[in-house]
């Protein structure tokens, strides 16, 4: 399995917290992950 350096994430974290939104995650152990990205209306 090839795996990558997890650097997606982080800048996607550093987008939502320069546009004060945030990001959240739940995980299950052999379904996946699911992110949920929150922003503020303009």
């Amino acid at each position: 399995m090839v795996e990558g350096a997890g650097l997606g994430l982080s800048v996607v974290y550093g987008t939502m917290k320069n546009l004060g939104g945030t990001i959240t995650f739940a995980n299950e152990e052999g379904k996946g992950a699911l992110f949920n990205i929150h922003l503020p209306r303009r």
